[in-house]
C-alpha cells in the first residue's frame, strides 16, 4: 500500500512539474508574441505606431492592436505617395502626415466622415480663370476675421456635415446682417441638431444634401432656434419642434452648378461665406498647407460638404479658406485650405449660398 501511495506521489508531482514548466513556456512565448515584432513589423514601426496611440490618446487589446498597426503601416505608404504628388509641382502645396484618422481603414474613413450622395449637377466644361487683377476684389478675404464664424465642430460618428456647414452659413449671415445694421454683438449659436432631426428628405447622421435642406427649409419656413434652445447632440432623433418658435429662417437661397471662381471669389468677397460639396476622400491624412492635388482624379465623386469662409489671393499659391467639420485635432487646427483656380477636390462643382 505504502509503496503504491509514494508511486502516486511520485506521478502526481512529476505531472505537475510538466504543467508549471508548461505554463512557464507559453507564458514567455505569450509575452514574446506581444512585446517583440514579428517578421511583418519593423521595431521601429512599434514605436512609431506607440508614440502615434499616445499623442491621439488611443488604446487597444492585443488583437485589436496589430490590425491597426497594420492599417498604420499602409497609411504611411499612402502619406509617402500624397506627398510626392503634391510636391511635384514645386509650388507651396499640402502636407500629408499621421492624423487621428491614419489607423482607420479607407473604408471605415469614408463610412464614417463622409457621406454617399448623389449629385444634382450634370458636369460641365469651365472657362479657364481669367486674373486676379481682373476681379475687383480684395486681395484677401477672411470672414473669420470679421468676428462672424463660428468655432471648430468635430461630427464625430455622424455624417452631419452638411448641417453643420448650413447652419454655420447661416450663423454667418446673420452676424453680417447684424453688423451692417450697426448691430454688434457676440455671434448666435443656431441649433445644428434641429436642422439633423427635422430637414425632411435628408438622412440625419446618415448624411444629406444641402440644395434638399436649403429647398425645405425656404419651403417649410422652418425656424432655426438657437442651440441652447435645441443642443447638438450629434445624434438621429426625432424632430421636437413643435409650432413655429422664434428663430432664424432662410429667406432665399442659390445652388450654382460647376460654378465659375470667379464667381465663387466676388460672392465671397461680397456676400458672404458659402456652402460647397466636394470630394475629401484622401483628406484623411492631411495636416497643412494647400491642396492641389490631393483629389486627383476623383473630384467627380463628392462625399463631404463644407463652408469656404474666404480665400488669399495674395499668398504664393492663391487658395481658398475651408472651414472643416473633424475638429480642431485635424488639418490646420481644423481647416483645410485648397488651391484657387482648377477646381480642386471639386469645390466648385456644387456652390450654394444663402440670405436670412
Amino acid at each position: 500500500m505504502t509503496n503504491k501511495c509514494n508511486a502516486n506521489t511520485i506521478i502526481s508531482v512529476f505531472l505537475s512539474a510538466l504543467l508549471v514548466l508548461g505554463i512557464c513556456i507559453y507564458g514567455k512565448n505569450y509575452l514574446k508574441d506581444i512585446s517583440r515584432p514579428s517578421d511583418s513589423h519593423k521595431l521601429t514601426d512599434i514605436e512609431n505606431f506607440s508614440n502615434y496611440m499616445e499623442k491621439f490618446k488611443k488604446n487597444y487589446d492585443s488583437n485589436e492592436y496589430f490590425r491597426r498597426l497594420k492599417i498604420y503601416k499602409n497609411s504611411t505608404l499612402e502619406i509617402i505617395r500624397l506627398n510626392k504628388l503634391e510636391n511635384s509641382l514645386n509650388v507651396e502645396s499640402a502636407v500629408y502626415g499621421h492624423s487621428k484618422y491614419s489607423d482607420w481603414s479607407e473604408e471605415e474613413f469614408a463610412k464614417v466622415m463622409l457621406t454617399k450622395m448623389m449629385s444634382s449637377c450634370k458636369k460641365s466644361s469651365r472657362r479657364s480663370f481669367s486674373s486676379y487683377e481682373e476681379l475687383n476684389i480684395p486681395k484677401m478675404m477672411d470672414w473669420r476675421q470679421k468676428g462672424v464664424v463660428g468655432p471648430i465642430l468635430d461630427q464625430k460618428m455622424c455624417s452631419g456635415c452638411w448641417a453643420i456647414s448650413i447652419v454655420g452659413v447661416m450663423e454667418t449671415m446673420l452676424a453680417i446682417g447684424l453688423q451692417k445694421n450697426g448691430t454688434m454683438r457676440p455671434l448666435t449659436k443656431l441649433s445644428i441638431q434641429e436642422l439633423i432631426d427635422c430637414s425632411k428628405r435628408n438622412d440625419g447622421c446618415r448624411g444629406g444634401k444641402p440644395s434638399t435642406a436649403l429647398e425645405y427649409l425656404k419651403k417649410s419656413r422652418l425656424p432655426i432656434v438657437t442651440e441652447e434652445q435645441y443642443p447638438l447632440l450629434l445624434v438621429d432623433q426625432t424632430c421636437k419642434i413643435r409650432g413655429r418658435p422664434n428663430g432664424v429662417l432662410v429667406t432665399d437661397y442659390t445652388d450654382l452648378c460647376n460654378a465659375q471662381e470667379e464667381e465663387m471669389l466676388r460672392l465671397l468677397a461680397k456676400h458672404g461665406t458659402l456652402i460647397a460639396v466636394v470630394n475629401a476622400k484622401l483628406w484623411q491624412h492631411y495636416v497643412g498647407g494647400v491642396i492641389h492635388k490631393g483629389c486627383l482624379g476623383a473630384e467627380r465623386y463628392l462625399n463631404h460638404v463644407i463652408q469656404i469662409v474666404g480665400y488669399d489671393l495674395t499668398a504664393s499659391t492663391p487658395y481658398y479658406i475651408v472651414k472643416n467639420s473633424w475638429g480642431e485635432d485635424f488639418g490646420d487646427e481644423g481647416y483645410v485650405k485648397i488651391a484657387i483656380g482648377h477646381n480642386v477636390c471639386g469645390i466648385a462643382d456644387e456652390i450654394s449660398y444663402l440670405n436670412v
